[in-house]
């Protein structure tokens, strides 16, 4: 009988820490750098790339706005849906008007810092790493 109230714990805890990173992830982001990688060659900043001051902005309802910053000098403002997997550590985005799914691991995730990686799809085997900083 002892065992019982052990197990009923384990099952309240184990409950109690899915989806950490959801409650984490809410809010909005800044793009502070973004690091490109191909080849099997080490990640490299990408001094050139126009996303470094980009707002995301995670809904609890997982809609995504990423507003360009000021680098783009642009104003745009793209709305996806964002969810995780089942396991927490991936982010699933799916894009209006484009096919698929797109998925990015998540390499670090605090209350003030976001990393995150994902492969681009080219035959190159290239992956971008972006990383964020909590407003």
């Amino acid at each position: 009988m002892k065992l019982l109230p052990t197990v009923a714990v384990g099952i309240l805890f184990l409950a109690s820490c899915k989806k950490t990173n959801e409650k984490l992830l809410v809010g909005s982001w800044e793009v502070v750098k973004v690091e490109y990688a191909a080849d099997g060659v080490n990640f490299e900043i990408d001094e050139e790339n126009c996303v470094n001051d980009d707002i995301w902005t995670f809904t609890k309802d997982n809609t995504l706005e990423i507003n360009q910053g000021l680098t783009c000098a642009g104003s745009t403002a793209l709305e996806t849906m964002w969810t995780l997997t089942d396991d927490d550590q991936t982010i699933i985005y799916t894009y209006e008007g484009i096919t698929g799914e797109y998925y990015s691991t998540i390499v670090e995730l605090t209350k003030k810092s976001f990393v995150e990686e994902f492969e681009t799809g080219q035959v190159n085997g290239s992956r971008i790493r972006n990383t964020f900083s909590k407003l």
